[in-house]
């Protein structure tokens, strides 16, 4: 096992105790459901099926949460966001249920609108405490513990959490029985693989009472109704593009959503898109050959679909052509899926009938109502005067609006409107592909931050999408309380937003903490050394080699990160020492091989090709890492059917180890058995043959007769004579194989199950010839 990785049977562990918090939400949901029963009787019953806007909207219900709001000693309970579950935007808001609360909300609500002591013991109880009030803590205090990560657990740590939380759960509510959890224990993790996270089901929460936006939803929602293939919402950064997208999903029924900053190569999406419409087919039976299921997929759909990709710049800067592909693909193999763009940048089809709809800025009487949606009370006609001069100031762009809005929230508009005045321009100071009064918004709202809140802050840059509490406490080094404490302020500001666990910058914000992460030079090479450092490590606990299903989902979500990483680490090359030079090298390989393992074969291409210049330059020409990337490049090339340009790679890699290894060395006898594999590829079996026969005759001279790597020898030759039509003799050696893995892995281990399958094969193909044969002699 190699090092910091973390045993299968720990990470299963983990894995069920988040299962188990799963029924502990629902546990709360039922105990806040009674509560609500007991003190709300005339506003919340049987009959409301968990609906509890009533609630909410009793007037000294809300008057408690708002003070919540404004916080309690200095700190803020409630970000604006959270505020925004309790009380959607919108006329009429949208019914709010207990379904939509996380554990965070609903312990704040156990504790401030019940009949539950809110003074009690609810953090960190001591053990003697049986309180409902302590048991509930305890609950979130196991969810603040386990439900990030990927962390394993001990047997015995699991079964005593396990037992605590159970009993904890059992106590608050008949909601399940005890047999209900113990059921988690034995419930198979892997029974069938689970959808990519590229594509989701669900829609990001934004902002989704646009204001002055209602005429461009109903434009986009008429162009779908006629069949319109692609819709392009194009235009400004922060202008709302990505809340318009959701606003008309939120309309439509069926409905998926991509946030193109996690794609790093479109076929991810292809075989997302697959998975997702075959969600009991395993991913290695889709792999092989998802790129003609896909077609097969979407031309054979009949109900209609909304497929939004949002933030498509970030792909589209790069991959202009291979995205324009990927679209024409979808339109071309049905009419019932829709495509609703967002991005910066306009892309044209000259095959297909698209709609480009530019988003403008709002006019001024949304613009106002934008800036004024915090107050309670309607502005003063000197307010407003200084509500549309402020609006005009900053080019009535939304996110802009949103950001001042966090202003007026605590301060005057007068006093608003002379800090934009005087804030000072500086055009050295200027970020190109941003408008000057949109950045001086932005300065504004960063200029009120506390120092250690900027540092976190222009940290975020590092992030290329959204994130969780535990990488950034860990990434920038700070207690998780006092972190959460800082991104709750930043999200008030709106400079961040969060939905429940998750954190999210928008581009633009991420374009201007990048431009300010200038003043913290060191702080933010060493931030950029944690992130690698962080992310490295939770793939290494991963096990590439037999991906699962929860391997699969994990390494969807980190897989941007995985290439941030590698991106950064080649960027800081030159600034390492030698020796942290060889293991940068070694990861970006390590992250090179995962993204050939998960079929994103040009990443890994380009990531081992960057290794091999970096190992020789380092190592110099003749060294076995050297050839070891010559090796993994042919490896790759041969995954994409380039086999010509393969076979040139691993003769190279083949006659490095002759010269450094010699040619009596297992690595030698590999390079044999790779070229013999890409030969077979080819068709050419005669010489495919000879080049394994050689492995075979090399291995079983160094490392003898009873060895794995001989008995892989013999499977390789078997495998060649097979496709070349030779039954008998590839049985021959198929049955060599099979009696070195029965007597050296034994009759278990999975690749000894994959050759008595074979052998089965093989054994009704010889039986089969042989009655063709003595039917011809017969004729």
């Amino acid at each position: 096992m190699a090092s910091g990785e973390i045993p299968r049977k720990e990470k299963e562990n983990h894995f069920r105790i988040q299962l188990l918090l799963d029924r502990g939400k629902l546990v709360l949901q039922d105990v806040l459901s009674n509560q609500l029963q007991a003190r709300y009787p005339g506003l919340y019953g049987p009959s409301s099926n968990g609906a509890i806007s009533d609630v909410l909207n009793d007037k000294s219900v809300k008057h408690t949460l708002l003070l919540l709001k404004k916080g309690v000693k200095g700190r803020k309970i409630f970000n604006q966001d959270q505020m925004d579950t309790l009380y959607p935007p919108g006329n009429p808001a949208p019914p709010v249920t207990l379904h939509d609360l996380d554990i965070t909300l609903t312990v704040i609500l156990l504790r401030n609108i019940t009949n539950l002591n809110p003074h009690a013991k609810w953090d960190k109880p001591p053990a003697t405490d049986t309180s409902t009030e302590a048991n509930i803590g305890r609950v979130k205090g196991y969810r603040n513990k386990h439900a990030h990560g990927t962390g394993g657990l001990s047997d015995a740590d699991f079964k005593t959490q396990f037992d605590n939380l159970k009993d904890i759960l059992l106590s608050l509510s008949t909601l399940y029985a005890s047999e209900d959890y113990n059921n988690l224990l034995s419930q198979p993790l892997d029974a069938s693989e689970t959808p990519c996270q590229l594509i989701s089901t669900m829609l990001p929460r934004t902002n989704t009472e646009l204001k002055g936006r209602d005429d461009i939803v109903t434009t986009i929602l008429q162009h779908i109704r006629d069949k319109v293939p692609l819709v392009l919402l194009t235009g400004m950064g922060g202008i709302g593009k990505t809340s318009i997208a959701v606003k008309v999903g939120q309309i439509m029924q069926n409905v998926l959503y991509i946030d193109m900053r996690q794609v790093t190569d479109l076929n991810s999406v292809k075989l997302s898109l697959v998975q997702h419409y075959h969600p009991t087919r395993h991913l290695k039976d889709l792999y092989s050959d998802y790129q003609n299921i896909f077609k097969q997929t979407l031309s054979s759909l009949t109900t209609d679909t909304l497929f939004i990709l949002d933030n498509d710049e970030s792909f589209l800067s790069s991959n202009r052509k291979e995205i324009s592909e990927f679209l024409k693909d979808v339109m071309d193999s049905t009419k019932h899926i829709s495509l609703l763009c967002a991005s910066r940048e306009i892309f044209d089809f000259t095959s297909h009938n698209i709609v480009v709809l530019d988003i403008d800025k709002l006019d001024k009487s949304s613009a106002r109502d934008v800036l004024w949606e915090r107050k309670s009370t309607s502005p003063t006609d000197s307010e407003l005067a200084n509500l549309d001069e402020m609006a005009e100031m900053c080019g009535y762009n939304p996110l802009a609006l949103k950001l001042l809005a966090g202003l007026l929230d605590r301060k005057q508009t007068e006093a608003v409107l002379q800090k934009i005045k005087t804030q000072k321009m500086l055009s050295t100071l200027s970020i190109p592909s941003m408008p000057k009064e949109i950045k001086t918004c932005f300065d504004i709202s960063y200029e009120t931050l506390k120092p250690e809140s900027r540092k976190v802050f222009v940290a975020l840059h590092i992030f290329p999408v959204a994130f969780n509490l535990e990488e950034v406490s860990a990434i920038v080094r700070l207690d998780q309380n006092k972190c959460e404490h800082i991104l709750d302020i930043l999200a008030n500001k709106s400079l961040i937003s969060t939905d429940g666990n998750t954190y999210d910058i928008h581009p633009l914000l991420r374009e201007y903490a990048e431009y300010n992460a200038r003043e913290y030079g060191n702080y933010i090479f060493e931030i950029q050394a944690a992130y690698c450092s962080y992310f490295i490590k939770a793939l290494k606990r991963l096990k590439m080699k037999d991906i699962g299903a929860r391997e699969t989902n994990i390494l969807s979500v980190m897989l941007p990160h995985v290439k941030q990483t590698a991106a950064l680490y080649i960027k800081r090359f030159k600034t390492q020492d030698a020796s942290k030079k060889l293991e940068r090298v070694d990861n970006i390989a390590m992250i090179a091989n995962i993204f050939c393992s998960i079929f994103l074969h040009q990443d890994a291409l380009h990531y081992h090709k960057k290794c091999l210049a970096l190992r020789e330059e380092i190592l110099g020409p003749k060294h076995p890492d050297t050839a070891l990337s010559y090796d993994n490049i042919g490896t790759v090339l041969q995954d994409m059917g380039e086999y010509k340009e393969s076979l040139d790679y691993h003769k190279k890699c083949l006659a490095l180890r002759e010269e450094i290894l010699g040619p009596k060395h297992p690595d030698t006898a590999l390079s044999y058995d790779n070229i013999g594999a890409v030969l077979q590829d080819m068709g050419e079996y005669k010489e495919s043959l000879d080049y394994h026969k050689k492995s075979l005759a090399l291995r079983e001279e160094i490392l003898g007769p009873k060895h794995p790597d001989t008995a892989t020898s013999y499977n390789n030759i078997g495998s060649v004579l097979r496709a070349m039509g030779e039954y008998k003799e590839s049985l021959d050696y198929h049955d060599k194989s099979l009696e070195l893995r029965l007597e050296i892995l034994g009759p278990k281990h999975p690749v000894t199950i994959r050759t008595v399958n074979i052998i089965e094969d093989l054994t009704k193909k010889c039986h089969q010839n042989k009655f063709r044969k003595q039917c011809c002699s017969i004729v």
